[in-house]
């Protein structure tokens, strides 16, 4: 995981919190945190029942994948990543 961009996400923090702003930082997640995510921005944005709601979509969405897939060989795959200067 790439850290060099954190030093100016912290100086954005601290900009924007100076201004009066609430900061949250979300840090990079897998799927399931993702879902706690949504509901954790869904209470701070007094939206709890929208990100509810989707939470609950999208893990009927999730369970009827893995039911699709249950018993069948998981394919091999390679994923390649690749960093392009001058993006975040």
């Amino acid at each position: 995981m790439r850290t060099d961009h954190i030093p100016r996400v912290k100086e954005y923090d601290f900009q924007l919190k100076n201004l009066g702003l609430h900061v949250v930082d979300l840090p990079f997640s897998n799927l399931s945190q993702t879902l706690q995510q949504i509901l954790l921005i869904g209470r701070l944005t007094f939206t709890e029942h929208t990100a509810v709601s989707l939470v609950n979509q999208l893990q009927q969405q999730i369970n009827a994948i893995k039911a699709a897939v249950a018993g069948t060989t998981a394919p091999r795959v390679l994923l390649e990543v690749d960093y392009c200067s001058g993006t975040v």
